[in-house]
């Protein structure tokens, strides 16, 4: 017995040597099956990056920190609310109305007084800007990710010299200038590889969610002293007596805002079979949903490799785009609605042809009759040849299994048969009115969608465009401090702009070369108190001087970054010096005069900085005892914003 229990042992171990190199072809890896039948990787650690790591963190309050109650400001716009928030910081400031008295180091807002801010345009640009800066590290980040890992990434910004509104003298006492700090903190993942995907070619995509919430802080030093008062705020917030004395303090306000979205990678429908089987060297290009996982009709083109830069001028064609994707969740919905209804019409249809058939019969002695809906396969089979008066009705499913069973009265009058196939008669054709109409509507709602779609496709390219001019802008330009929005004509409150051109006098008043300066401070976002000097050398010995004050606009062109069109007027005194000479002896003689004119042109601002100016239309009316003249000048001139 001990032998044969040995030769099975012995054939049991050498049948297992020799299946032994094969183990590795059934089992290659110990990865589990993911979606769409491919192996992941082992669990991997959380990734981590900072896509802005040099970037300077937000101030934080020291000493000793108030913080403002919601009743100690109900407006943050205009009227006596100004000055009593003017009163509470110096009232707080002080120490006042507290014990033991202490002074103030820092204040932070309520909410009214950050409601206010946030309504500001520039504001309002960051938060934009903050969410597209999301979106982009999103897609950035979920190249990296490999299949089932997650990922947390951040991101910071700043930007300083913010002004608060001047028609908003509340905001303009209480703050002036300010700046604005941003930091995002996100979560992706975990990344599913080889998931199911309609809206992709190969029905196969990769696809992580993400979510952000981006912190912003808006620091300001509150210090009105005439001699160090916090600069470029204008004369209204230096007017403000209550600053006058005393050292500064630090003012802080403080809101949250939240963005999410969906990165998805399409998978190329000729690699689609060995991709999700197989690691692949290289991810393939990804997009992102912002804010929501609508279905396009394609992937949309696909983004650069770098991570897009904020660019508020991307902003409105990416609000476009989410309501292009909404617009084309709702056409889908509306056609499923139509088709829904229209093949509920039908099966209606089915069935009352059925009944129409077995009424048409029931005017006989028997009868039976059957009718299959198409769409589900349910039949209804009449049965009208028994003696019990009744018809019996047998409903089967499409495997032939019987569902349900009822009867009904047969008509044992010829004339009340007659009336229900009149009755079913007129159902019937109502019911074909109606399909009719569903077709239309279901036709209708199938173009909308298609236009819905084919928009959806023309915004993503434009958006597409928009942040890749911006990324190359950025990339040749060195890193530098955000500056306003293209609507103002640069950071810098001084314009020094030097002119030349010519005058030309209408009826006595002489012409010639002129040459001149335009000195203007900023006291409103795009408006300008200026000085503008000029020497026009006359055709008739004489020279005219002219040193007006005025004031200029300048108006952002729509569609034109850093043009600007401005109307200019001004007032001011004027000599006009004649001299002659005749036989060696000199004749001069000094004219008194008061000048007036308007003036109008367009000028392009590079970089922030450096101004080039065209004035064809101007016109200068000068007032004297000898009465009024006129002349029309046109000029060009080069100039600089500064410091």
């Amino acid at each position: 017995m001990s032998r044969p229990r040995r030769g099975w042992r012995t054939a049991v171990w050498a049948l297992a040597l020799a299946l032994l190199p094969l183990w590795g072809v059934v089992t290659p890896s110990r990865a589990q099956p993911a979606q769409g039948g491919c192996p992941t990787a082992p669990t991997l650690p959380v990734a981590t990056k900072d896509f802005a790591p040099t970037q300077p963190n937000a101030p934080q309050p020291k000493g000793n920190v108030y913080k403002l109650k919601p009743d100690d400001v109900t407006s943050g716009n205009r009227g006596l609310d100004a000055w009593e928030y003017a009163i509470h910081l110096q009232f707080f400031y002080n120490g006042a109305g507290r014990s033991p008295s202490r002074s103030t180091d820092a204040m932070v807002f309520n909410d009214v007084m950050v409601a206010a801010l946030r309504g500001q345009d520039e504001v309002r640009n960051d938060v934009k800007s903050s969410k597209i800066a999301a979106e982009s590290d999103a897609r950035a980040m979920f190249k990296e990710l490999q299949c089932g890992q997650r990922g947390e990434f951040t991101r910071r910004s700043s930007r300083v010299g913010v002004p608060a509104n001047e028609d908003s003298y509340g905001l303009h006492l209480a703050v002036g200038s300010f700046s604005i700090y941003w930091s995002s903190s996100c979560k992706i993942g975990p990344k599913e590889c080889c998931v199911e995907d309609t809206r992709c070619e190969s029905g196969r995509a990769h696809r992580a969610p993400y979510e952000c919430s981006i912190a912003f802080t808006i620091y300001d030093n509150y210090n009105f002293g005439s001699a160090t008062g916090t600069g470029n705020t204008g004369k209204l917030k230096r007017a403000n007596p209550l600053g006058w004395a005393g050292t500064s303090f630090d003012q802080f306000g403080y809101f949250t805002v939240k963005t999410q979205g969906v990165a998805r990678a399409c998978i190329d429908p000729a690699t689609v079979q060995t991709e999700c089987c197989k690691p692949v060297a290289q991810e393939p290009e990804t997009f992102v949903d912002p804010g929501q996982d609508p279905e396009p009709a394609e992937p949309p083109k696909p983004q650069p490799e770098t991570p897009a830069p904020t660019c508020p001028e991307c902003v409105p064609i990416s609000e476009a785009l989410g309501r292009a994707k909404t617009a084309v969740e709702e056409a889908r919905a509306a056609v499923a609605r139509a088709r829904a209804l229209l093949d509920a019409n039908r099966t209606s249809h089915t069935q009352a042809k059925a009944q129409l058939d077995a009424f048409e019969k029931d005017v006989g002695k028997g009868w039976t009759a059957s009718g299959t809906d198409t769409e589900t396969g349910i039949t209804k089979s009449y049965d009208a040849t028994g003696r019990d008066g009744l018809v019996h009705v047998t409903v089967t499913t499409k495997d032939g299994a019987v569902a349900q069973t009822y009867t009904y009265p047969r008509s044992k009058n010829k004339a009340e048969a007659g009336k229900r196939v009149e009755r079913m008669k007129e159902l019937l054709g109502a019911l074909e009115d109606d399909a009719k109409q569903r077709g239309d509507e279901l036709t209708g709602a199938t173009q909308k969608l298609a236009a819905a779609e084919a928009e959806v496709k023309k915004l993503q390219a434009s958006l597409d465009d928009c942040l890749e001019r911006c990324r190359q802008k950025q990339t040749h330009v060195a890193p530098q401090i955000d500056r306003p929005a293209a609507t103002v004509p640069g950071g810098r409150p001084i314009m020094v702009q030097p002119s030349g051109g010519a005058g030309l006098g209408l009826g006595q008043q002489s012409s010639g070369p002129l040459l001149g300066v335009l000195v203007g401070y900023r006291v409103l976002p795009n408006g300008y108190v200026v000085f503008a000097p000029e020497i026009t050398f006359g055709n008739n010995n004489n020279t005219i001087i002219g040193l007006p004050l005025g004031f200029q606009y300048d108006v952002p062109l729509p569609g034109l970054p850093h043009f600007f069109a401005y109307p200019r007027g001004v007032l001011g005194y004027a000599a006009d010096l004649f001299s002659l000479d005749v036989n060696g002896q000199t004749f001069s003689n000094t004219t008194h005069a008061f000048m007036f004119g308007g003036a109008g042109g367009a000028k392009y601002v590079l970089d922030d900085r450096w101004i080039f100016a065209v004035e064809p239309v101007g016109l200068t009316g000068y007032v004297n005892d000898n009465g009024t003249g006129w002349a029309y000048r046109a000029t060009l001139g080069v100039g600089a914003q500064l410091p």
